[in-house]
């Protein structure tokens, strides 16, 4: 029932409001803030939908953080209607945001080994962009492929980010990527004729990709900028990195590999782009709003504020703002500079006045100073409290993982991490995930379960080493010994890659199997109550062929019909404790998503 109960609300597209309170450890990053219009897109039909007309709306800038895109790709439509085909791709509302003098910040990697193992050749497609702009509209393009900002380069790990931001009002985080098959809807019907069309073969035997299980969360207000701050801080990170310099000196070196070894087409062409990725900078955001009015009998007095010095390592100092108050005018004065992605916001401003160092707070102080008065008050994000009378109806904190590689952090930040686990174990009455992975370390009696971090010892070897499993396995024991009714339901797909030894087979099994023999040992025979993993999958009518037929034979003749099923390829990543917590980002449940110093994540 858990289990029905939940994908009823995602996939009768009912938009998650689940964003209360997220109640985790403290953490450096982002401040929690009010958040209004939360919604979540179960798949991505409605995302690209939603995407497009944004596109549209936009006035003056749209961030995009790009895991994977494929930006000639038709995926948008323009047209009304459910069974629209798409007839536009990202280049296409790219270039016409540009033409409108709309500041486009797209924001790839490149990696030594990853990009061009699964095939992303991102280099060619900004250059193709890049054309695709023309001169003429080339200023309002920005364009950049973060390569880390260490002298070696990462092999393996990545910035596994999806979000775009408009206008710094409105951001969207998740885990859709602007690729084939994500323009899915919760029915995942195929064949589809609105999808790309493929050969049919094994691999595509309804001539569309797989179906593809998917969310998005879109979010408005002051967290919008904060996502887009990340965009800010990790462009001017990587600006003043020695990675871009190691970039810059093996270009030629980087297009005859990629020419020669990876077959890549174009790859020797001049990328006339990377030669401005930095002459142009994103430009700093709100920290705060200063509130002051002076009093007394002087007309006006000079006033300078000491902006935070928040910016990351190696970065010049957030610049003063220097200004004359009026008598008696009240003025808000907008605080704007760099933060660093593991550095919060201080909740105290200082400020100089008739030679006075003074420290403006939370509440309104009024400060006399040789018959002058001022009146200070300090609102850091630029946003009041909320009062009793006036409480937020929901709060959202930008949630990350990711270190000096790819977020230019001085520290390591487990954001992601410490949600999950904060999540688990606050859980009062039931969670509900959805996630690509579930590998993860827990103990085990088992002989085949043991020791499954170490390839020497073990039978199921997952090598993971965060201890996610184990606290959730640990509220599971809780609610037994309590005998609390509390459920579990965990969404997955059924394989992922056989490169990674599917992970989520051996962890199924080995979580499984714990959670069993504890409940038995404790009396419990119906231990699927505490707990359960699903996959998703269609039922579908097919024609029965005879032997050595092929489907495209028998598409056109007369035959009987059985039942199959095909399964749904689940790759959101949620979290929901309670109907009242809920996490939506790019956060994996494996190592190289949450243990923060491999690939970067970001989420809400």
């Amino acid at each position: 029932p858990l289990f029905c109960r939940c994908r009823c609300l995602l996939e009768s597209c009912a938009m998650l409001r689940w964003f209360t309170a997220l109640l985790v450890a403290p953490s450096l990053g982002f401040n929690q803030v009010p958040c209004e219009d939360v919604r979540v897109f179960d798949c991505g039909h409605d995302f690209f939908r939603e995407v497009y007309q944004q596109f549209q709306d936009a006035k003056e800038e749209i961030v995009i953080m790009s895991f994977f895109m494929r930006p000639r790709l038709k995926m948008f439509t323009s047209q009304p209607g459910p069974s629209a085909a798409p007839d536009l791709s990202l280049t296409d509302l790219i270039v016409s945001a540009v033409r409108r003098q709309v500041h486009v910040w797209l924001m790839g990697w490149d990696n030594s080994a990853s990009e061009k193992v699964l095939g992303y050749f991102q280099d060619h497609e900004y250059e193709l962009l890049f054309e695709a702009v023309g001169t003429a509209h080339c200023n309002f393009l920005h364009l950049m492929l973060d390569t880390g900002r260490q002298f070696l380069g990462s092999v393996f790990y990545l910035p596994h980010i999806k979000s775009i931001v408009f206008d710094r009002s409105v951001a969207f985080v998740g885990g859709i990527d602007f690729t084939e098959n994500r323009d899915d809807t919760w029915r995942h019907r195929r064949p589809n004729g609105r999808l790309v069309q493929l050969p049919w073969d094994q691999r595509h035997p309804t001539g569309n990709e797989k179906p593809w299980q998917d969310a998005m969360a879109r979010i408005e207000g002051r967290v919008a900028e904060q996502v887009a701050m990340v965009l800010v801080e990790r462009w001017w990170t990587y600006c003043d990195s020695i990675g871009l310099a190691r970039t810059q000196v093996l270009r030629p070196v980087a297009a005859i590999l990629d020419s020669t070894l990876w077959n890549v087409k174009g790859a020797l062409h001049g990328s006339r782009w990377k030669d401005v990725q930095c002459s142009t900078m994103p430009r700093p955001g709100l920290l705060g709003r200063l509130k002051l009015q002076l009093h007394g009998q002087n007309a006006s007095r000079s006033i300078r504020i000491e902006t935070p010095k928040i910016q990351s390592e190696g970065l010049d100092p957030n610049p003063d703002v220097e200004l004359r108050l009026s008598l008696e005018q009240q003025i808000l004065v907008n605080i704007t500079g760099l933060q660093a992605l593991d550095r919060q916001i201080p909740q105290q401003i200082a400020f100089n006045f008739l030679g006075r160092r003074l420290t403006a707070s939370l509440e309104a102080v009024t400060f006399d100073v040789y018959g002058s008065a001022v009146t200070a008050q300090w609102l850091p994000e630029g946003l009041a409290e909320a009062t009793p009378a006036t409480p937020a109806a929901q709060r959202c904190k930008v949630v990350m993982s990711g270190s000096n590689m790819w977020m230019g952090t001085a520290s390591t930040i487990k954001e992601s991490y410490d949600t999950y686990i904060g999540m688990i174990r606050n859980a009062k009455r039931f969670l509900y995930i959805e996630n690509q992975y579930f590998s993860s370390d827990f103990p085990s009696a088992s002989a085949e379960c043991q020791h499954t971090h170490d390839p020497a010892r073990a039978v199921l070897y997952s090598g993971a080493g965060n201890r996610l499993g184990e606290v959730l396995l640990d509220r599971i024991k809780r609610a037994v010994l309590l005998k609390e009714e509390f459920s579990v339901a965990f969404v997955f797909p059924l394989g992922t890659e056989p490169g990674a030894f599917y992970p989520n087979l051996r962890g199924a099994y080995c979580f499984e199997e714990a959670v069993e023999n504890f409940c038995r040992s404790h009396g419990v025979e119906r231990w699927r109550d505490y707990f359960s993993f699903f996959f998703l999958a269609n039922a579908v009518e097919v024609p029965m062929l005879a032997p050595n037929e092929s489907r495209r034979e028998s598409r056109g003749a007369e035959s009987s019909t059985s039942s199959a099923f095909y399964g749904v390829y689940t790759h959101s990543k949620i979290m929901v404790a309670d109907d009242n917590i809920a996490y939506v980002g790019s956060a994996n449940i494996n190592d190289r998503s949450l243990l923060g110093d491999r690939d970067a994540e970001l989420g809400a």
